[in-house]
């Protein structure tokens, strides 16, 4: 009974440890990928070393028609292969749908596609490229599913400090770091700026600016608009491997902006650094004229 019982166990741990490989080695978890895709990239660099590169030949094509769930064809959408090392081929549908990668090496390969309102996916199967061979492949893409946000909470801030620059322009204003629940998700540092001449009852246009790296480091570039007589959010995503979660966080404060919870705002953005990110009825980011 105990060797019986034994092998139960042992037949347990390893039925176990098969689902969490296997969940490992498909699942689409940005916190697992991007270590399975360096883990992948260094053991095939290892091993090609040993037994040496494999030379791709002569390239092939692949080409296809991007089709919604009705089949109508789709423009402009992307569609994109990868190799192992990351070196990618890509192009974008035309009008009628059809799509055409040329000089694709020899391979397995996995396309990719993408459409704006549309859902990104991966094709089915694998497509196999042979040399100077045309190879085809439809790609469907689902309509983009419907997204639910989780609203910001608890939005406060910080003791007021008046840093100066001196470059690109002179200026100096209010500065106030703030913070909000990000739906239990580490936010990143963002800081609201306002002018010296800021009173309690100032009306101020707001500008919220999306910057390409920490919202601390464009400083110099936030001040001269606060100085200007506007109310800066100046914001600094993480830029992660988890971008919907840094658009739902940018959203999260347009969300605040727009229910004119920042102190001597105008209930309505004057503008923004970007594409806006959600556009209801009656509103949209334009380019900021000065304020009156």
């Amino acid at each position: 009974m105990p060797q019986f019982r034994l092998r139960w166990i042992i037949a347990l741990v390893v039925l176990l440890v098969a689902v969490l490989l296997f969940w490992l080695v498909t699942t689409d978890s940005a916190s697992v990928w991007p270590y399975r895709n360096t883990l992948q990239y260094h053991a095939l660099s290892w091993w090609w070393q040993q037994t040496g590169y494999p030379q791709p030949g002569e390239p092939g094509e692949l080409r296809g028609v991007v089709l919604d769930m009705q089949s109508q064809p789709i423009a402009g959408a992307w569609v994109l292969v990868s190799r192992w090392d990351g070196t990618t081929y890509s192009t974008r549908s035309e009008a009628d749908g059809g799509y055409r990668i040329t000089n694709v090496p020899t391979g397995q390969y996995r396309p990719v596609a993408g459409a704006p309102g549309f859902d990104s996916v991966e094709a089915v199967g694998w497509v196999t490229i042979n040399p100077e061979t045309t190879t085809t492949a439809d790609i469907i893409l689902p309509p983009e599913p419907a997204r639910s946000l989780t609203p910001g909470q608890n939005l406060s801030f910080a003791a007021p400090s008046t840093p100066a620059c001196a470059d690109p322009l002179p200026a100096t204003a209010n500065r106030q770091p703030f913070t909000f629940d990000n739906n239990g998700k580490p936010g990143q540092p963002a800081l609201y700026y306002t002018p010296l001449t800021t009173t309690t009852t100032s009306r101020l246009p707001v500008l919220m600016v999306v910057y390409p790296g920490p919202a601390a480091s464009w400083d110099c570039a936030s001040l001269p608009l606060a100085a200007a007589g506007y109310a800066v959010v100046a914001l600094g995503p993480a830029y992660s491997l988890d971008l919907e979660a840094d658009i739902d966080e940018l959203e999260r404060v347009v969300a605040f902006i727009r229910a004119g919870q920042f102190p001597r705002q105008r209930r309505r953005p004057a503008g923004g650094s970007g594409r806006q990110l959600q556009r209801p009825a009656g509103t949209a980011f334009a380019p900021a004229q000065p304020p009156l």
